[in-house]
């Protein structure tokens, strides 16, 4: 499935402009005192979020028109790209490491960061609904069309394949990503045993890492499972709480206890680094560019076969 250039150009607009406004509207009131990553959880800050949510439903409609054929698969990443400038401007998370000393209080820290994500995807969540509706009510035959270019593409919509989807997705995004999205790696002598270490990642290496976990999770899983993108929604937040929920806190202690310095973590923990912004945003930029990476490849496939013949 090859897009018109004008289509393209569309996406880049839509990229753009959302970017842009994203920029325009990011002020302090984002982040707190201390100048510790955006958060809403922390700085009680609720009204940020309503204003996202608002934007992101704006410029998830005005792509939906702009696009046109195909903006089902392409207008959702308008919604991701309303929160970029905030992600990318944010810091990692190695303050409130430093900050949350101690098992106890870490455990508390985890929680924060996932219902953080929770409440970040809400503007992401209803971007792609605006779209989905916008397709429903006012590009119907479009709809239609792509319905049956889907059952032509022998696409399985039933929840087992979407589970299996998902559940595919999330497997190979959390062992990807603490490979990505490791630091500076260094080696550390205590007790006459040796243990490696890594840096934490920058908010830029950070970004990358989830963009690219995501994208290669959901393009495989894709090409195994063929099924709606929407089964893809959850992956994010599954993959965030599985790295901030299941975290082994007395790792904490134990580092501390051998005098590694909490800005060192092993290999394994760097994803408790990263901010709940940045797992949500580039997360769902990696997921809806995965999946129509993928569709492109099941369409070609497909037509090529109706070639042959």
């Amino acid at each position: 499935m090859k897009l018109h250039i004008l289509t393209k150009i569309r996406i880049t607009i839509v990229i753009a402009a959302a970017a842009a406004l994203s920029w325009l509207i990011n002020t302090d009131i984002l982040y707190n005192n201390n100048g510790l990553p955006i958060n809403i959880v922390f700085s009680g800050n609720y009204g940020s979020l309503l204003l996202y949510t608002a934007l992101a439903a704006g410029i998830s409609l005005a792509a939906a028109f702009l696009i046109g054929q195909n903006n089902r698969y392409i207008a959702p990443l308008a919604s991701p790209f309303i929160l970029f400038v905030p992600a990318i401007l944010s810091d990692n998370a190695r303050q409130l490491l430093i900050d949350y000393q101690g098992q106890a209080a870490r455990a508390t820290l985890s929680r924060l960061l996932f219902f953080d994500a929770l409440l970040w995807y809400i503007p992401i969540l209803v971007g792609l609904l605006t779209v989905v509706l916008a397709n429903r009510f006012l590009f119907r035959n479009k709809n239609k069309a792509a319905q049956e270019q889907n059952n032509r593409l022998n696409f399985d919509m039933s929840l087992s394949k979407c589970l299996l989807a998902a559940g595919t997705a999330c497997v190979i995004a959390i062992v990807l990503l603490p490979i990505f999205c490791q630091g500076d790696l260094t080696r550390f002598t205590a007790a006459g045993s040796t243990i490696t270490l890594s840096t934490v990642a920058s908010t830029g290496q950070q970004a990358f890492a989830v963009t690219a976990a995501f994208f290669l999770a959901v393009m495989a899983s894709h090409q195994l499972f063929r099924t709606t993108g929407r089964a893809y929604l959850p992956v994010p937040l599954i993959v965030a709480g599985y790295f901030y929920l299941r975290a082994n806190n007395s790792i904490w202690d134990s580092l501390s206890d051998i005098g590694a310095s909490c800005l060192l973590l092993p290999p394994g923990f760097v994803t408790l680094s990263v901010v709940p912004l940045t797992f949500v945003v580039f997360g769902s930029i990696g997921i809806i560019w995965g999946y129509w990476n993928s569709y492109k490849l099941h369409f070609a496939r497909v037509h090529n076969l109706i070639k042959v013949k």
